[in-house]
């Protein structure tokens, strides 16, 4: 999809590549979509897709795998292609706090009430969780590889399964997945 005539993956990594604390990307895909891959980073100096899989998790670690360059404690952020509103100070927030966390995302409190099964719930201390969410390598690709058959929706709950707490870092109503 596009949005003022440039597709939605174009915007996301134009986002990435206008931060000075990001050295690379990797982009990670359904090698049904190539085509359309290739048509919204055409001129872009990336290295080749990575392959994706039947789920997240795998298509994160295949993502992982790809990257031949990256030492166990450099920081690597694992972002939402259909998040392409981030801003670059909230990329840049979550590269900083990995100076001092193992883990760390973008999120918000919630602020809509919440109800299941007609009940209302306290929403307290609850955050719904955005991208990009940072890690130090060598943890995220440990998480992926001992809760490979955990059925979680994001890498922040992978790495808190295998005991690792994660910094959340307020982010932007802007930052929305388009979905």
């Amino acid at each position: 999809a596009k949005i003022g005539g440039k597709a939605i993956l174009r915007h996301t990594i134009e986002k990435f590549l206008s931060c000075p604390g990001c050295e690379g990307i990797q982009v990670i895909i359904n090698p049904a979509h190539k085509d359309l891959y290739e048509e919204a980073v055409a001129g872009l100096d990336l290295p080749a897709p990575t392959a994706g899989g039947a789920d997240r998790n795998i298509s994160v670690y295949n993502g992982l795998a790809s990257l031949s360059k990256v030492g166990k404690a450099d920081k690597i952020l694992v972002h939402d292609a259909v998040r392409p509103l981030v801003s670059p100070q909230d990329i840049e927030k979550v590269v900083d706090a990995l100076d001092d966390y193992q883990a760390a995302s973008l999120a918000l409190p919630v602020q809509d009430t919440l109800r299941k099964d007609g009940d209302t719930l306290d929403r307290a201390g609850i955050w719904a969780v955005q991208t990009p969410q940072g890690f130090h390598y060598g943890l995220l690709k440990e998480a992926h590889e001992k809760g490979k058959n955990l059925s979680v929706t994001d890498d922040t709950s992978l790495v808190s399964t295998v005991g690792i707490p994660v910094k959340l870092l307020e982010g932007s109503k802007s930052n929305f997945k388009i979905t």
